[in-house]
């Protein structure tokens, strides 16, 4: 996609005079993309697996840090469109350290608890169980 830079902003009709500008922002979002794309296959997981009220302060503590960014590089350094971009890749990366983080320390996984694969996937169902229960035949208690 760096390749195609040219190409992409000769097709949007980007004037010459943001030309310079443009082409730094497409560069720079291409790359704070990947930290982007990470950071949403985490949220994924951790959904799936943990529970909403996580996600939520997961959120809401990224969204303030990803505001303090934008704020600190665009109005108090005034990085314009460089600051734009790195804010957006420091919210990503953020996210990503914070994932990271969770996964080491283990909350996500807990010692001792194994996802249900395979058999014993079926011996936790209980329709499974109930199913085995009916399939098997009464034993009768022999006469004494």
């Amino acid at each position: 996609m760096l390749l195609l830079t040219e190409p992409v902003l000769h097709a949007l009709n980007v004037p010459p005079v943001f030309g310079a500008d443009a082409r730094l922002y497409y560069i720079l979002y291409l790359i704070a993309y990947l930290p982007s794309a990470l950071a949403a296959l985490f949220i994924t997981i951790v959904n799936g697996i943990g529970s909403s009220r996580r996600i939520f302060w997961i959120n809401i503590i990224v969204i303030c840090a990803n505001l303090l960014a934008a704020v600190l590089l665009l109005a108090v350094f005034r990085m314009k469109l460089i600051g734009a971009a790195l804010s957006s890749a420091l919210g990503a990366a953020l996210h990503l350290l914070v994932y990271w983080f969770l996964f080491r320390r283990g909350r996500l996984f807990p010692r001792g608890r194994t996802l249900p694969t395979g058999l014993d996937a079926d011996r936790r169902d209980p329709a499974r169980q109930c199913a085995d229960r009916a399939a098997k035949p009464f034993s009768v208690p022999p006469d004494t």
